[in-house]
Order: C-alpha cells, then sequence, then structure tokens
C-alpha cells in the first residue's frame, strides 16, 4: 500500500493522488489493484432509470473517466483465435444476399415491378455509397489504436449489420413505419444492436469488448454494415428511374451525396448504444439485456429527430451528432490510457508513451 503523501510518476514525472493506480498523464501502472469485493449484479446495479440519465448526461456532458475497472477490461490480452475462412465467407454472402433484398424490395415499392423485373444491380454501387462512411470509420480506427480489435469481429459485426436491414425492412413493412420515417429508429435501432450484442456476450469473442472505446468501434461497425446496404438500396431507384426515364423526385448525384451523409449516422446512433454497454462492461462485470434501454433511447431520440427535420439535418443535426460522437471517443481514449493500454502498447512495440495535454485533470477530484 502506498503511503498518502505526494507521489511522483516514475516514467513521466506526473503527479500522482492517493490511491491512484495509473498515471494520469502517461499510464504508468504505479500501484497494486486492491482486491474487489465480490458483487451482486441482480441486488447491487442502479435502478433503469437512474441508467438512462446516466447514459443520457454521459453523451451531452463531460464524463469523469472511470478511474478502477473491473479485469474483465484486461481480458483482451489472452491470445485471440477466430475461425477466419468461416467467418469471411458468410459476411460476404450477408452482404450480398442483403443488398440483392433490399436493392429489389426498394425497386418495387418506389417504381414497380415491371420495371424491377431483369434489371441487375451493379455490386459497385456498395463502393461509391460508402466513401464517407469508410472514412469516418477510419478515423474512428485511429482513436482506438491503442487496444485495436480484431478485423474479424469487425467484419462479423459489419455482416450482423447487413443482414439487420433485412430484418428492419420486412418490421417496417408490417407497421407502415413508412409513412412515419421520424418512427424508423423504434425498428433500425434495435435491429442494428442485435450483432453487437451477441458478439459482446459470446463467450470467446466477448473478452474483446471491455470498454466504451470498443462500443464506439463495434457500434460504428454494425452501424455501417447497415447503412451501406440501405443506402444502396436508394441510390437504385434514380438509376432505375433514370435509364425508364421515371420521374422519382431524385438525381442519381443527388442520391449518392445523401445516402454517403446518412452513413455516419448510423454508426453514431449504434455506437452510442454499445458506448453504453462498454460503460456497462467495465464498471459492472457484465451485460444484459436491460443495459440496451438507455442507450437505445438515445439512438432512437436521435435517428427520430434526424428523420424528423428531413434535408434540414444536414445542415444542423449532422455536424452535432458528430461533435457528439468525437466527444465520446476522445474520453474513450483518454480512460485507456489511465487504464495503462498505453504503456502496454508501448511495451509491445517499444515505442514512446503517449502524452495528452490535459489528461491529469480527468483524474477524479482529491
Amino acid at each position: 500500500m502506498r503511503p498518502a503523501g505526494p507521489l511522483y510518476c516514475e516514467v513521466c514525472g506526473n503527479r500522482l493522488g492517493p490511491g491512484d493506480l495509473f498515471c494520469g498523464e502517461c499510464g504508468h501502472r504505479v500501484g497494486a489493484a486492491p482486491p474487489l469485493a465480490p458483487v451482486n449484479y441482480d441486488t447491487e446495479r442502479p435502478s433503469l432509470w437512474h441508467d438512462i440519465l446516466a447514459a443520457w448526461k454521459g453523451v451531452f456532458k463531460k464524463r469523469p473517466p472511470i478511474q478502477r475497472p473491473l479485469s474483465v477490461v484486461y481480458a483482451w490480452r489472452e491470445p485471440f483465435r477466430s475461425p477466419v475462412g468461416i467467418i469471411s465467407v458468410a459476411t460476404i454472402v450477408s452482404i450480398i444476399l442483403a443488398f440483392a433484398i433490399n436493392s429489389y424490395v426498394q425497386c418495387v415499392s418506389a417504381i414497380g415491378l415491371k420495371f424491377c423485373n431483369g434489371f441487375t444491380v451493379n455490386p459497385g454501387l456498395i463502393i461509391v455509397v460508402a466513401i464517407v462512411p469508410a472514412a469516418y470509420f477510419i478515423w474512428l480506427w485511429q482513436q482506438a489504436r491503442l487496444k485495436p480489435e480484431p478485423w474479424t469481429i469487425i467484419v462479423l459485426l459489419f455482416g450482423f449489420g447487413a443482414l439487420s436491414t433485412i430484418l428492419a425492412l420486412v418490421i417496417n413493412s408490417l407497421l407502415g413505419i413508412a409513412a412515419a420515417p421520424f418512427l424508423a429508429g423504434l425498428v433500425e435501432e434495435p435491429c442494428k444492436i442485435f450483432g453487437v450484442f451477441y458478439l459482446a456476450k459470446h463467450k470467446r469473442y466477448g473478452k474483446e469488448f471491455d470498454g466504451p472505446m470498443d462500443g464506439l468501434v463495434w457500434g460504428a461497425a454494425a452501424g455501417a454494415g447497415f447503412a451501406i446496404v440501405e443506402s444502396t438500396g436508394y441510390l437504385v431507384i434514380p438509376i432505375i428511374g433514370s435509364q425508364f426515364n421515371i420521374d422519382v423526385g431524385q438525381t442519381v448525384a443527388g442520391a449518392l451525396l445523401i445516402r454517403n451523409l446518412v452513413g455516419p449516422g448510423h454508426m453514431i446512433w449504434t455506437g452510442i448504444v454499445a458506448w453504453w454497454l462498454g460503460i456497462v462492461k467495465a464498471t459492472r462485470g457484465t451485460i444484459t439485456r436491460r443495459d440496451l434501454i438507455p442507450g437505445l433511447a438515445i439512438a432512437i431520440v436521435l435517428h427520430g429527430l434526424w428523420n424528423g427535420l428531413g434535408i434540414i439535418s444536414f445542415i444542423t443535426l449532422l455536424p452535432a451528432y458528430a461533435y457528439i460522437f468525437h466527444k465520446l471517443a476522445t474520453e474513450a481514449h483518454r480512460e485507456e490510457i489511465i487504464w495503462g493500454y498505453a504503456a502496454m502498447r508501448a511495451q509491445e512495440t517499444h515505442s514512446k508513451l503517449p502524452r495528452i495535454p490535459g489528461l491529469s485533470e480527468l483524474r477524479n477530484p482529491r
């Protein structure tokens, strides 16, 4: 047990507070973790309303870092292996199937069966509607560089997101959500998060899911899969309209621009749901179906506002949502440094520890 007097990190010289386990400036481990008391997850979890309010506050206000995460956040250091071939083939088949079904249904519903039969959709559309979402995900991947996620998990999540478009399409059609687009989030957000929740609870893959940053990355991957498949379906409509001289109310160029900008929205909304799951995992050790509700409450509202405002969303909400997501990613990145990920990464790569100005101020008040 360290004495209560002022101490300094032996790596960077930053002043430490009593009981600090990691340096808030460089992430170096400076103390031994105290034994964790057993937790009864059924009785010691806060109420659902408490979690909903905490999630809303965490999204819109500055969130204090988790100084003492549970030991589950270090389970990812165990060797990870997955069936690469099976995952790759299954994901590719899922994406192609979702792409074909969604494109055909969107075409029939907007233009008519006789114009869609025999029409072949170029799979290259997937690339042109993925430009902005791909750039956004690359930026997020850089924020998670201290603990990069296994690419097989990212591919799986993308495939789950792609397939969820079909489930959402069926439910939306049965409920008539197309007539009330501001309610689309009630269906689409639960569909998108299913794959994330399944893998986060999985015995093997769940070890890789340990905190808010993982939640942002995993959720964004699933959201990207959904957005890209959905966008190709909407892009098919003006393409067919231009070929048959049918006025569908939108040009190909306009649809391409709009669908590229919508992509990050789906990534942000699903990322927020998974972000809350990551916080719960780091602080309570396990996640339950109830833990989906706080994040879904936020995602559904943000999604509904987006659809309800229409074209105005691109001017008002898109910058606001991007700012919120940037805030969450910055906080999660600094949290991983506090947890010692930076020191672990530096030891593995023999590189210098990162220094982030102002990180020491993020520690809990002494």
